[in-house]
Parts: structure tokens; C-alpha cells; sequence
């Protein structure tokens, strides 16, 4: 099952969207020249305003002639912009050029070439005798230039994920981005109008999803209250019993592991007995976003002693813009889609929804990444009862086992498995990664 995603649809959106932008060149009629040259920074021809003073005063044929010129100039200059923003306009479905609805609620057809000269009122005196000089109307022209790139490029990266707000933002790990862009659009999706309007719906599910996850993670991997924590003071990890529910928080150093490959080692789930031995199999059900992946994994549960056929969503975000500048991956339960069918458990096994683990990547500035990792888990009455009536000693020494045992096993992971490297490139999830790759060395 690959990251398909909604590709048919990104594709008729990449053609009608580069239809608005490049169609009205092509209907003028050789006209496409021209208007890159102006893109380029051609500018208008200028006659300065004392000739074209002088000119007006002369009622000769040659004076007006010039008078013409330099006023035709100016509403040339004016008019460039207006012309560029009636292209990035018609982009907008029910804008017309003056950035109002019309009256059918779609969109006039809009001329987009800047060199185009469309008629204009006369302007007065007063305005005639300014002329913006050269760097002044080629720094204008070139921040206009800057802004329709910029709205042209955000139009396009909407329309290749299916014309869904925030779509290419989830796919590229930044579901924090795509949540705000959700709540800005404000949209209603309809159940039952169409592919493109059932993808919508999805994506909308899965970013608030993952979004109430990542905040109610927040506190699991730095608790604001510890008074009731174990903690071990030589490795820092912690250990908490809160009634049937059992946690841990660790912090790993890997001065020698890039922050990249740690994520990637955690996404990739099915290489992950390399580091937890007691997983038996792993298995992907769905993978239809590479942010976003449904996993079975059977595994002996050293808290409960029994077999466990657990299904898991495998959530990853790169919030290296946000406040807590790091890339986040958690394994947890949560509501599965009614049409995706689950395995039965294998006989004799038991289905937890309980259990939920979170992992923090921070790079360090040294070199290398340091890692917190959160583990909630619920395990049986008999070793909650046991666990409860242990020395605190005992208790630092079981967390403390607990993280060496972890951190060795995924740091030689990090470091030998040669399919994780490969996975880089080869995986559903490559476009993911080279995205955070991209926003890591764009963070350095």
C-alpha cells in the first residue's frame, strides 16, 4: 500500500490552475513575449516632466505628440501592476479585478499581460508633473514581482494537493500549519459529493486528530508537576504510578546520530524489532499519508506478560517552526475509519487501546540530537500492586534499566541498520523526509 494520497485530483488542479495564470497569454495572440520581457524588468518608455510641461504648453502637432508619450508612459507604469494583480486575482474563483464577487459568482475573463495598456481616465496636471525615477519604479516593479511568485506558488502547492487548505502542509510533516489553515477556511465538507470532497473530509479528520494529540503530548513529555514522579538523579528518567496507569519519561543524548535517521528509525515502524525485541510482527494496514499511518503490531507485553494484537496510529510532525523546535512522532490508539477493515486479533492475544508512546527530537547544537521519549502504558493488577509496594530504590533502578535498555538498542540501530538509510529514498514516507531534511538545513 503506497502514500498515494489524492493524485488524480492534484493533477487536474496543477492544469486549471496553470490554465488562469498562462491561458490569457496564450489567447492574445503572440502577446506571451512580450509580457515575460515586462516580468523581466522592461520598463516603460519616460520622458521627464519638465518636457512633458513644456510640450503641453505648445499647441503644435509635436508638442502634443510628446505630451502623449509621457502621459501614455505613466499610465503605463500605473497600470503594470494593475494588470499583474488581475492575473494573481483571477486565480481567486468569484474575484474579479477589483477584488470584488461578480454578479454570477464567477470569474471575468482577465487579460494577463503586464505590458498591456488598457484605456484610462486623463490624469491632471498635478499628477503629470510627477515622474517616479528609475530605481524607484524598478524597485516597485521588482517587490510586486516577489509577492505574485509568493501567491502563484502557494496557488500551485494548493492545487497539486487536491485543492484542500493545509493539504500540502500535512504532507510535509507541518500539521500544526495545515490545523490553522483548516480553522482559517472555516470549510463544510459534504459526506457524499465526490472523491475530492471525501478526501477533504479526511484530511480535515486526521489533522484534528493529530492535533489534539501532539497538545495533550505536551505535558506527558515535559509534566508541569513532578512532586509525585520517581525520579532516578543519575539518568534523569522518571517513573510514575497513577492509579492502573504507568508512566515514563526518559531524555537520550546521541551526540553521533543525526536528528534525521532518529526520526526516520521511528516512522519506519516495521524495522523497529531491531530495537524492541519483544515486537513479534509489524504490519502497515494503511498509508495513504505520509504524515499518518495505521500499524498492527503483535508483541509480548513485558508489563502484562500476555501476547497483544494492538493497532496504532503512527502520527509524525515537524514542528521545528513551533515554540517547542522539534520533530514529533507518537504511536497511540485512536478512532479508526469505518471503512478500514481490521484483522481480527490472533487467537489466544488481547487488543489494548490504552497504551500510547511519544518521542521528542530536538537537534543539538553540538552535533547530533538529544531525545525525549514518553511511554503510558496500563500494565496488570498484579504488577501494578507490585510496583506500588517497592522501595524507591528498586523503582529508580527499574526506570533506570529501562532507559539504558532502550538507548543502546536504538542507538545501534541508528548506526548498523543499513535498510534505514535506504528508506530515506525508497519509503512511501521520502517526500516527507526530504521535506524535514530541507527545513533542518534551512534551520541551521
Amino acid at each position: 500500500m503506497g502514500c498515494t494520497g489524492a493524485k488524480p485530483a492534484a493533477s487536474r488542479g496543477a492544469q486549471d490552475v496553470v490554465g488562469v495564470v498562462d491561458g490569457p497569454a496564450k489567447a492574445a495572440g503572440g502577446r506571451r513575449t512580450a509580457g515575460a520581457k515586462a516580468q523581466r524588468g522592461a520598463l516603460p518608455v519616460k520622458t521627464p516632466s519638465s518636457e512633458v510641461q513644456v510640450a503641453i504648453s505648445q499647441p503644435d502637432v509635436a508638442g502634443s505628440k510628446v505630451a502623449r508619450q509621457g502621459s501614455s508612459a505613466r499610465r503605463k507604469s500605473r497600470s503594470w501592476q494593475d494588470s499583474v494583480l488581475g492575473c494573481v486575482r483571477a486565480t481567486e474563483p468569484g474575484m474579479a479585478n477589483d477584488g470584488k464577487m461578480t454578479a454570477d459568482g464567477g470569474t471575468p475573463s482577465t487579460t494577463c499581460d503586464p505590458t498591456s495598456n488598457p484605456a484610462t481616465p486623463e490624469t491632471s496636471d498635478d499628477a503629470q508633473s510627477y515622474s517616479p525615477s528609475d530605481n524607484e519604479e524598478k524597485q516597485q516593479q521588482r517587490d510586486f514581482m516577489s509577492k505574485l511568485s509568493s501567491n502563484i506558488s502557494l496557488v500551485l502547492s494548493e492545487a497539486l494537493s487536491g485543492f484542500s487548505p493545509g493539504a500540502s502542509a500535512f504532507d510535509a510533516g507541518k500539521v500544526l500549519e495545515a490545523h490553522r489553515k483548516l480553522s482559517d477556511s472555516d470549510e463544510e465538507v459534504a459526506v457524499d459529493e465526490g472523491e475530492g470532497q471525501k478526501d477533504r473530509q479526511d484530511l480535515r479528520r486526521r489533522t484534528l486528530r493529530i492535533y489534539k494529540r501532539f497538545k495533550d503530548s505536551l505535558n506527558e513529555l515535559e509534566p508541569e508537576d513532578t512532586d509525585e514522579w520517581i525520579i532516578d538523579a543519575e539518568s534523569k528518567a522518571g517513573i510514575r504510578l497513577l492509579g492502573e496507569e504507568l508512566r515514563l519519561r526518559f531524555v537520550i543524548e546521541f551526540p553521533d546520530c543525526d536528528p534525521l535517521l532518529t526520526f526516520v528509525a521511528l516512522c519506519e515502524h516495521d524495522l523497529s524489532q531491531g530495537y524492541m525485541p519483544e515486537i513479534e510482527r509489524v504490519e502497515a494496514l494503511s498509508e495513504e499519508r505520509p504524515a499518518d499511518a495505521v500499524w498492527r503490531v503483535i508483541k509480548k507485553s513485558k508489563w502484562t506478560s500476555k501476547v497483544e494484537d494492538n493497532i496504532r496510529w503512527i502520527s509524525a510532525v515537524d514542528a521545528l517552526d513551533e515554540p517547542e523546535a522539534m520533530l514529533w512522532v507518537s504511536y497511540y490508539a485512536g478512532d479508526i475509519p469505518d471503512d478500514k477493515a481490521l484483522p481480527a486479533p490472533v487467537p489466544g492475544s488481547t487488543r489494548s487501546w490504552g497504551s500510547r508512546t511519544t518521542f521528542g527530537i530536538q537537534r543539538r547544537n553540538e552535533g547530533g540530537c538529544c531525545m525525549t521519549c514518553s511511554i503510558i502504558t496500563r500494565p496488570s493488577a498484579a504488577s501494578c500492586s507490585a510496583l506500588a509496594m517497592s522501595p524507591c530504590w528498586l523503582v529508580k533502578r527499574t526506570a533506570r534499566g529501562e532507559l539504558a535498555n532502550f538507548r543502546d538498542r536504538l542507538h545501534k540501530h541508528l548506526l548498523e541498520c543499513k535498510e534505514l538509510r535506504d528508506r530515506l529514498t525508497t519509503s512511501c514516507r521520502a517526500s516527507l523526509y526530504q521535506e524535514v531534511l530541507d527545513h533542518l538545513e534551512a534551520k541551521v
